[in-house]
């Protein structure tokens, strides 16, 4: 396959997979909404929070340590005559997924109690007895969350990515079911109630889609010898510990937010998780589809594979910072119309606004920090050599941690969040000398886009200040318009106009994606406009 046909493969999978994927993340989104707007920010949305924090883990440790350590593993064996062993390792990771799910999830019923105490020790005696009642319910989730991994995994590796891309939409679509139908009549617990029936559906379904695409090969069966010869203890073993590594930051968070005002771990909760959509959104395609194409190119091995993969990943890397520091700036202009105009309603006052918009804002930072970051895991574990992988984590975490502690009793909610950026940030530098050697000839060039891509975003974030103030006040005038109308309309206007400064602004400073954007669109015109001569 040629670098065109291999670039053109990329973009076409990851258009679809981010498509669904982006769905999915707006359903995660209107979870929130629904919550926020039924329950506000108070003791009952901090536990929540707190008891959905345990399955959170076990899902960040399990789905992306599945992705990152098993699809290597079987992409290596989809030589036709290696289809049994194939299958045979299918098998025995998928009735392991399982039997370790089962034992997670009667490990945590039992230490619900403990669970809790240890996540937030702030929490009063009536607040911790709801998160322990809220956990045990969410725990039935976790029984499909090994299976899930493995098959995702599995799809993934066969180039099938658009039906694992539409997991997030299914459980969002049964969570929002679920409550939209029983909170009135059982309150919070119907969010738990709502993630056990969504988990349930997501197993479902990507059963029926390998049974459909790739025919019934399961057997009952765990076969040690197909797990030693296919490497994947190795494999899989050292990204679930950097998850893992990761998680603990999760964990601080809630620890710290428990003795902080009520409506505090719901609000560092709200800003993270949004954080995460936006990076997902933003990048997720690429993460997921670029994984197979550099774990392919990394196991042919020759020179010219080697390099198309030295190229994807800097490809990916500008990619990531030209979408993620414009937004990330955007979101933390607008931190405080953002946060009214996508919570403030029901329960959710502006009170709760106040206490959400700046964490939400500083967590937006994070943006694209994260997306390097998926990028980078991406290409250590394609080479095999996740061990560098767990340096950055543990130097991420070792950073979050000192800046929490010196930040949370002045800074509040606020300064976990700073500390999260902080920890990113350590990672992005330690990356760069990590993988030096590969970005040695690509380093310049890499450092004057991002600055160019800065001091542009820079402007546009200035520009939309002003134009966002200036047409709320303007259609604030209009005394038919309400007041959702309003701030819908300013938001729009102050975008259109800060994203065309933007596109012009790169195109000024050479930065060759916008200027091959603005070369497309002349043609696209071009051809357009002979259609209507003719």
């Amino acid at each position: 396959m040629s670098a065109v046909q291999s670039e053109t493969n990329i973009l076409r999978e990851s258009g679809k997979a981010s498509l669904w994927i982006g769905l999915g993340i707006t359903s995660k989104l209107m979870v929130d909404l629904v919550i926020a707007a039924s329950f506000g920010l108070g003791t009952q949305t901090d536990a929540f929070f707190v008891a959905f924090t345990f399955p959170l883990i076990i899902e960040a440790l399990i789905y992306p340590a599945c992705q990152s350590g098993l699809v290597p593993v079987f992409i290596r064996e989809m030589h036709p005559e290696h289809e049994k062993q194939k299958r045979v390792l299918f098998s025995t990771l998928f009735n392991l997924g399982l039997l370790s799910s089962l034992i997670l999830m009667v490990l945590g019923v039992i230490g619900a109690p403990f669970i809790v105490s240890l996540l937030a020790p702030g929490f009063d005696t009536s607040t911790s007895n709801l998160a322990v009642d809220l956990l045990r319910i969410l725990l039935f989730s976790i029984l499909i969350v090994g299976p899930v991994g493995v098959m995702r995994a599995y799809l993934n590796a066969h180039g099938i990515f658009t039906q694992p891309a539409m997991l997030e939409l299914i459980r969002g679509v049964a969570v929002l079911t679920t409550i939209l139908l029983s909170y009135q009549a059982i309150g919070i617990i119907s969010i738990a109630y709502g993630y056990v029936v969504g988990g349930f559906l997501q197993f479902i379904f990507l059963a029926g889609t390998i049974l459909l695409k790739l025919g019934f090969g399961y057997r009952v069966i765990i076969k040690v010898d197909s797990l030693k010869s296919s490497q994947v203890k190795r494999l899989f073993m050292v990204p679930l510990a950097d998850y893992f590594l990761a998680q603990i930051i999760l964990v601080a968070q809630r620890v710290i937010g428990s003795f902080l005002p009520p409506g505090s771990i719901s609000a560092i909760s709200y800003g993270h998780r949004l954080a995460s959509v936006a990076g997902v959104i933003l990048f997720s395609g690429v993460e997921v589809v670029s994984l197979s194409y550099l774990a392919a190119d990394f196991m042919k091995g020759t020179a010219a594979n080697l390099r198309q993969a030295r190229e994807t990943f800097v490809a990916g890397l500008r990619f990531v910072f030209i979408l993620g520091i414009p937004v990330a700036i955007s979101i933390w202009v607008l931190r405080l119309p953002l946060t009214q105009l996508v919570f403030e309603r029901g329960a959710f006052d502006q009170h709760a606004t106040q206490l959400a918009a700046p964490v939400i804002g500083l967590f937006a930072l994070s943006i694209p920090f994260f997306g390097y970051r998926l990028l980078l895991n991406n290409y250590l574990f394609a080479m095999i050599q996740p061990g560098k992988v767990i340096t950055m984590s543990i130097a991420m975490i070792g950073a979050n941690m000192l800046l929490a502690i010196l930040l949370w009793r002045f800074s509040g909610a606020r300064g976990v969040a700073l500390a999260f950026v902080g920890g990113l940030i350590v990672v992005y530098g330690l990356g760069f000398v990590v993988v030096e050697k590969e970005l040695m000839p690509f380093q310049k060039e890499i450092l004057q886009m991002v600055s160019r891509v800065v001091g542009a975003s820079i402007a546009m974030g200035m520009a939309l200040s002003l134009v966002s103030d200036l047409t709320t006040r303007w259609l604030s005038k209009v005394s038919y318009l309400p007041e959702l109308a309003v701030r819908v309309g300013a938001l729009a206007l102050a975008g259109l106009f800060s994203a065309s400064l933007l596109f012009g602004a790169l195109i000024l400073l050479q930065v060759k994606e916008a200027t091959s954007l603005l070369k497309y669109l002349k043609r696209l015109l071009a051809v357009r406009a002979n259609y209507f001569v003719e």
